[in-house]
């Protein structure tokens, strides 16, 4: 393609872009309130993998607790 023809091809999508700018219009408050939506759902995920781990972790300790009280009893 020639310069000319990508200046014509570029002028026609800008006004095409122009022409249907409503066809794909994001409402600015809306967007904003899905971005505190998406910010409040990674809170939460980090939240219940924080929660996930301590139990992880404590459940690990109180097995270790339970099979050391049943070593310690069969001598």
């Amino acid at each position: 393609m020639t310069n000319e023809e990508i200046d014509a091809v570029a002028l026609r999508l800008c006004s095409m872009i122009r022409e249907h700018r409503k066809d794909f219009w994001i409402e600015p408050e809306e967007h904003y309130n899905d971005h505190k939506e998406l910010s409040e759902l990674v809170a939460d995920w980090k939240a219940a993998k924080t929660i996930f781990w301590k139990a992880f972790i404590g459940l690990a300790v109180i097995g270790s607790i339970a099979l050391a009280a049943v070593g310690l009893g069969h001598k």
